[in-house]
């Protein structure tokens, strides 16, 4: 008599544990074979048609039909069996992880696109290997990156701190005049 198995279960009192079917669907509880496929990562072959063969090193995805990138991973051109994801990060600088195939977007630079960039000229986004600025920075921004201040005071900037202490002087002459006038 057959009995129904719980998910993931299969075979005479359901102790068999099924393969890695696609979409977390359960496998044939008589058989244990997926029905609708494996997940990525896993694939069926004639001898063990499970879905709990893993991927052969070089490829992933479902039924492991993609070949990992070569030359793009640190470490080494393994990737993750399911995703393709670079395991141990990107080689070079520049590109997002996990996949490593996408540049980093705008404002973001380095290993991962770990690092931001600094105030490059008119939004100009910077290098995204090396984080620097091509032309100029924003105003009040200086070196490569453009993320140092710039500690130097504009000449308007100069005259207008020393009107501003003119006034400021003028004020408290006022006030110490008109207290003089007051108690006479």
């Amino acid at each position: 008599m057959l009995q129904d198995c719980n998910h993931n279960t299969w075979g005479a009192e359901c102790k068999q544990a099924c393969g890695d079917c696609r979409d977390n669907i359960t496998c044939n509880a008589v058989v244990g074979v997926c029905d609708v496929g494996c997940d990525p990562g896993v694939y069926v072959t004639l001898d063990k048609p499970m879905c709990n063969q893993a991927c052969p090193n070089g490829l992933h995805g479902y039924n492991c039909t993609q070949t990992c990138q070569v030359g793009i991973c640190y470490g080494s051109d393994l990737c993750d069996k399911k995703t393709g994801a670079c395991l141990e990060g990107c080689l070079f600088a520049g590109y997002q992880e996990p996949s490593c195939t996408l540049e980093c977007c705008n404002g973001t630079y380095g290993l991962g696109c770990a690092y931001k960039c600094g105030a490059c000229a008119d939004g100009t986004p910077c290098n995204k290997s090396t984080g620097l600025c091509p032309g100029e920075c924003d105003p009040g921004f200086v070196g490569d990156m453009c993320t140092e201040k710039d500690g130097a005071l504009a000449p308007a900037s100069i005259a207008l701190l020393v009107i501003g202490i003119l006034f400021l002087v003028a004020g408290i002459l006022g006030v110490l005049f008109a207290l003089w006038v007051y108690k006479k």
